[in-house]
């Protein structure tokens, strides 16, 4: 695990057992608390440690994070580490040619071939005006796995769970909240886009999501 990473989550375990999550969102809303750490943790996602690197982009697609617990092949419950999105995108730099490499110096092979169509979720696009307590409730009744935002004829905006989850526990502020409030911005790419153009376009620090279009008309297949 990189030291000069900013995690989302911070792993928290009775070692060398993962235990859960603790949101840093929710770590810093209650800096200056005396509760014991255990009533903020979250289901941590977990990935073997000898899983391909494309599952692990799949599994983060499906979940909705950027980060993933690692287990140990053999018990799959002792954690051995966190795998990040940036992670994901240094091992995709690595594998790209570069030039010739120091004799006895193996290249990592390139990602398995897949298209942005082959990841993306159907989107829900709302509009920046829309409340953000309507949209924590389709969250939490199962409707939603995130929303889009259109900010312009070619520019959008995310709303992930996680961005959500940050006010839950104000309500009076969640009550006043709308979407282009917290929508934070998304590049785009085509439906035929590999997992290398999917990679590069979340290169940017602060990227969370990536929003599918259609080359021809510009409508929203998926993100």
């Amino acid at each position: 695990m990189s030291l000069h990473r900013r995690l989302r989550a911070c792993p928290w375990s009775t070692w060398p057992e993962p235990f859960g999550v603790v949101p840093v969102a929710h770590l810093r809303s209650v800096v200056d608390g005396t509760g014991p750490v255990t009533t903020l943790l979250q289901p941590g996602p977990v990935i073997r440690s000898d899983a391909p690197l494309l599952r692990a982009v799949v599994r983060m697609n499906d979940l909705g994070v950027r980060q993933l617990l690692v287990v140990d092949a053999e018990t799959e419950s002792r954690l051995v580490g966190i795998l990040a999105m940036s992670d994901l995108v240094r091992a995709h730099a690595r594998a790209a040619p570069t030039g010739p490499r120091p004799a006895g110096l193996q290249r990592p092979g390139p990602l398995p071939e897949l298209v942005a169509r082959s990841l993306m979720v159907p989107p829900i696009e709302v509009s920046g005006s829309a409340k953000v307590q309507d949209l924590a409730s389709q969250l939490r009744d199962g409707g939603a796995k995130a929303f889009v935002v259109r900010e312009g004829a070619d520019e959008f905006g995310v709303l992930l769970p996680e961005h959500l989850l940050e006010f839950a526990r104000d309500e009076d502020l969640e009550k006043m909240l709308i979407a282009a409030d917290l929508a934070r911005p998304a590049p785009t790419v085509t439906e035929g886009a590999d997992v290398a153009a999917l990679v590069e376009a979340m290169r940017e620090d602060g990227t969370e999501a990536t929003v599918v279009v259609d080359a021809q008309t510009g409508s929203l297949p998926g993100w």
